[in-house]
């Protein structure tokens, strides 16, 4: 339906799981100065159920591969 519309929502989280079974992309920060640490494309099916696609293989890779960066980012 939005994309349909052609409108670009951006929903700032700091809950991974939310970010990236709502989003088509998610954008991790570093820690200050903020740069842009990682631009993930998330490449799960546009229709999308709660207990279907939050099962699914390519969501947990897609959730640890955000988190790493994250984990990464509170180092620096």
């Amino acid at each position: 339906m939005v994309a349909a519309l052609g409108i670009t929502t951006v929903l700032v989280t700091h809950d991974i799981d939310e970010a990236v079974y709502l989003a088509q992309c998610v954008i991790v920060l570093s820690s200050a100065p903020t740069v842009v640490q990682e631009d993930l494309r998330v490449d799960l099916p546009d229709d999308r159920d709660q207990i279907v696609t939050r099962s699914l293989p390519r969501f947990a890779e897609l959730r640890t591969h955000a988190y790493g960066h994250i984990r990464a980012a509170k180092a620096r």
